[in-house]
Formats: structure tokens, C-alpha cells, sequence
């Protein structure tokens, strides 16, 4: 009776130690990084800003208004829901 207890003990905790790291896996962020937000700060709709990737690549950007904040998208970044 007692193995059982301590693997069930040792099962619940490297489940609670693997769950975090799931979650980064998922890819669970919503939204647009914190740097497409700075790139636009004190900019207005429309103005164009270069936006580099994590690949170290430059994109084309253009400011937009989201949620009532500027933000920096890829200029040929398609729209959701219009695919």
C-alpha cells in the first residue's frame, strides 16, 4: 500500500512540474507580441514601421488600432475570418 502512495505522490508531482511547460508548448499566447505594440507607440493609423521576426528577418508593417491600442502588423498579414 505504501508504493502506491508514493507513486501516486511522484506521478502528481511531475504532472504539476510538465503542466507549465504544455502550456508554452500549446503556443497559447493570444495576440500580438509586447514589441508590435512599441513599435507603434505615439504613432498614428497607417504609419509604416519595420517589424523584425524571431527569425531575425524584416517585415513591412503598418500600424493599426486594436482593442484601442496601436499596434504593428505585417502589411500583407490577411485579416481573420477572411482566408
Amino acid at each position: 500500500m505504501k508504493k502506491q502512495g508514493v507513486y501516486a505522490l511522484m506521478l502528481s508531482i511531475i504532472l504539476v512540474l510538465l503542466l507549465p511547460a504544455s502550456v508554452y508548448a500549446t503556443g497559447s499566447r493570444k495576440g500580438p507580441p509586447q514589441e508590435a505594440f512599441e513599435l507603434c507607440k505615439d504613432k498614428n493609423a497607417g504609419d509604416s514601421v519595420e517589424i523584425t521576426s524571431p527569425q531575425g528577418d524584416t517585415v513591412e508593417g503598418v500600424c493599426k488600432e486594436m482593442h484601442g491600442q496601436m499596434v504593428a502588423v505585417p502589411v500583407n498579414m490577411p485579416e481573420r475570418g477572411k482566408q
